[in-house]
């Protein structure tokens, strides 16, 4: 019986993991699983480096009171106290603010401002009734002009501002202010005249403005306000006025439809016959004389008039974003926009500066503040500013805030849906490569604004799925906890975005634990998963939150494998040899490719550092024909030289970075061993060990880049895939590719 045989290479692996293919028709330069390997941008896969700390025993603080399952946030904040030499880490540690400089050099743990023990105890702000919840909740931020600002669902917002002279913060804390535009409902039709005040009609009535300007304010209520961040008091006028001159000349009192100052005779004075003698119709005079909280809206304070019910919400703003002079809040299902800051303590002054109701200057102006209703949505989770707006994520759907010509201003923007595709991780939000990425309950999206032919077409935005096509089942085989827990970061030195989740749902039944990595390669559009192994009870509470650029930063990117070649920094919680929780920061740089060394060399204990396996496994090869029954004889692995020096003589010797990496072959679509998986081989195999020169001397330079090995490969079936991989502490690997040839019968 005759047989064909062919030569196939492979040697471009730049689409990464995709489980959304064909086993008959598996795509080439694709995985079907994978771990902890990582894609160059010319398709070669490497062995990821291993996690740790900065430097043994590398802190300066002790987590207090922290225990699993609190919060953990964190945010770049640039240009502090409006020096641009200052660039800040702020992290979130349960009920504890603390902050970092990175502006300086690393190690990061060094630079933490202040005092050893300085920090923001959240606790201290928390509304009443969350005492003791402050550690649960995690905090937004956002930062402008200098200053922090802080959103947290069970307080009052926080502005931190930052002294450059000293090192030393202040912190104030504000309520959202709002004009009262709503009033309350007094019962009465708009024109109706009723013959008794009620508070509530009362009320209405001196929020449409109806106050006598010459009062001297002899009342008994004390009014106080803010004003350009100064605390004020006064004493509001009494009834008499033009409440009670009405009332007087017509035994009865105004209607919600009367302005008072229309009818003033030739001396200014209210003149209440005339004003009984012009028609308003049934049209509501102009609301908003009472500035008042926005979550705690308590009229009687704010008026003087007694017995109005306060209306009170539970939580406080959960979101908050800077975006053209202006702090954006968001809470429930309303988006709240402050005035272009002169004075960043105003950043909570979302209402329209003139009086609404006033005679002379009511006029709403570009630079004043309000409140934006966003229709149908349950709860908003993040504010990102994408182009010229701000893109509002709900659970339900996302929409877009849109700047107009003159930029944000007060009196000219549009809001839009742009997805019904709800967001399910606030922290999972990332804008990279003009686009916003967001997790969403079944699949991660991709948002980018629409082009014209010479410019953006403002709140038109093109939409995808990046998972559907890609890494489906993968997603949905992650649970709600830990897609509820994404957070995400932007690497622009490596053009990736990094997401982590808990590893709740995963053999862990313990949350705050990020072990779990999914990297996204903008450049290729490939993902890759890593994970670190969960520890013993020693690191149990290793917190791994998101990632930020780090440290005084060059042009060019620094060799791999040292501390200064990464651009991300992660926070890291572990438990030391006391049991007490330590902060410290952590990066993807170990080159002896095992996580958590300098944990295990600080404390001398094992059980501090783990390896981990990195392997590749392709999809099913069938050569476009199912049907034949085939063998490869000969494999040939091809691998980027990697050793460094090589110490010693020819019978004794060390090389560093050593690689290695192990083959197999699957046959038949098998996914266990059982005769049909090959015993694995070592695919590296350099011709001599070690390297000499022409005179014999061992050296780290060979004169070759790339090892290859020819492998004989066993087994028969319709169908083969390989795999890649790597378990030991101290090898690495840069696969470039491999060739196969292949052999079949010439019929079926």
């Amino acid at each position: 019986m005759g047989r064909a045989q062919g030569v196939k290479m492979y040697s471009n692996f730049s689409r990464g993991l995709i489980t959304e293919a064909s086993l008959l028709a598996f795509p080439d330069n694709a995985t079907i699983d994978e771990l902890n390997c990582d894609i160059q941008e010319n398709g070669q896969r490497v062995r990821r480096y291993g996690f740790d700390v900065e430097a043994a025993q590398g802190y300066n603080v002790t987590a207090d009171g922290f225990t699993l399952g609190d919060a953990v946030s964190t945010h770049v904040w640039k240009s502090a106290g409006d020096d641009s030499s200052y660039t800040l880490m702020v992290i979130q540690i349960g009920r504890y603010i603390h902050f970092y400089n990175l502006s300086a050099p690393k190690p990061l743990y060094n630079h933490k401002l202040g005092s050893t023990n300085s920090k923001i105890d959240l606790e201290t702000y928390v509304l009443s009734g969350f005492s003791g919840q402050s550690n649960e909740a995690r905090c937004q931020f956002a930062s402008g002009k200098g200053s922090l600002f802080i959103a947290h669902p069970y307080m009052d917002p926080l502005i931190v501002d930052f002294d450059p002279s000293t090192t030393d913060f202040s912190i104030e804390q504000r309520s959202i202010k709002i004009r009262d535009f709503k009033g309350v409902d007094d019962g009465l039709a708009v024109d109706e005249e009723p013959t008794s005040l009620t508070a509530a009609h009362h009320y209405n009535l001196r929020n449409q403005g109806w106050i006598d300007p010459e009062s001297t304010g002899t009342g008994t209520s004390i009014i106080s306000y803010t004003n350009w961040a100064e605390p004020r008091s006064y004493s509001y006028p009494t009834a008499t006025g033009p409440i009670a001159e009405y009332y007087s000349a017509k035994s009865r009192y105004p209607s919600n439809s009367k302005i008072w100052w229309a009818s003033k005779d030739e001396n200014g004075d209210f003149d209440p016959a005339a004003l009984g003698k012009l028609f308003f119709g049934n049209t509501r005079a102009p609301r908003g004389h009472f500035v008042v909280e926005a979550f705690n809206v308590d009229r009687s304070a704010v008026s003087g008039v007694a017995g109005i019910t306060a209306e009170t919400k539970t939580e406080r703003p959960n979101c908050v974003a800077f975006y053209s002079g202006r702090v954006f809040w968001a809470g429930y299902s309303t988006l709240y926009f402050s005035r272009t800051l002169d004075n960043t303590a105003l950043g909570m002054d979302c209402f329209q500066e003139a009086d609404p109701t006033s005679e002379d200057i009511s006029d709403l102006i570009a630079t004043d503040g309000g409140a934006v209703e966003i229709p149908n949505s349950i709860k908003i989770v993040a504010l990102r500013d994408v182009g010229n707006g701000i893109a509002i994520f709900a659970t339900n759907g996302v929409w877009y805030l849109q700047s107009g010509a003159q930029g944000f201003t007060a009196l000219d923007y549009s809001l839009t849906k742009i997805s019904d595709i709800g967001c399910i991780s606030s922290r999972s939000v990332v804008a990279a490569d003009n686009r916003i990425y967001y997790w969403s309950q079944n699949g991660i999206q991709a948002m980018v604004e629409s082009g014209g032919a010479f410019t953006s077409l403002g709140g038109s935005f093109a939409k995808q799925s990046i998972t559907q096509d890609t890494i489906n089942t993968y997603f949905n085989n992650l649970t709600v906890e830990q897609k509820s827990t994404a957070q995400g970061v932007y690497d622009p030195a490596s053009n990736k975005v990094i997401w982590m989740y808990e590893n709740s749902g995963a053999g862990s039944t313990v949350k705050s634990e990020y072990y779990n990595f999914l990297v996204l390669d903008l450049t290729l559009q490939a993902f890759v998963p890593w994970a670190i192994q969960p520890g013993t009870d020693k690191v149990s509470g290793l917190t791994i939150t998101l990632a930020f650029p780090c440290g005084a930063f060059v042009e060019e990117k620094l060799a791999v494998g040292t501390e200064d070649s990464s651009f991300l920094n992660f926070p890291t919680l572990w438990i030391d040899d006391s049991s007490a929780y330590r902060l410290g920061f952590g990066q993807f740089t170990d080159n002896n490719y095992i996580d958590f060394k300098r944990l295990e060399t600080a404390y001398g204990d094992t059980d501090y550092s783990r390896t981990y396996s990195s392997y590749l496994l392709t999809g099913f090869e069938v050569l476009g024909d199912g049907m034949r029954r085939k063998q490869t004889p000969l494999l040939y692995a091809f691998f980027k030289r990697t050793e460094g020096d090589v110490t010693g003589d020819s019978t004794d010797y060390v090389i560093d970075d050593f690689t290695s990496c192990y083959l197999q072959t699957r046959w038949n679509w098998s996914n266990r061993s059982n005769g049909k998986w090959s015993t694995a081989v070592q695919a590296y195999r350099p011709r001599a060990i070690p390297f000499a020169d022409d005179l014999g001397t061992p050296t780290s330079d060979p004169g070759v880049d790339v090892v290859y090995s020819r492998n004989k490969v066993r087994g028969s079936g319709n169908a083969v895939q390989f795999r890649f991989y790597e378990d030991a502490e101290g090898k690495g690997f840069t696969l470039l590719g491999w060739q196969v040839l292949y052999q079949a019968r010439t019929t079926p």
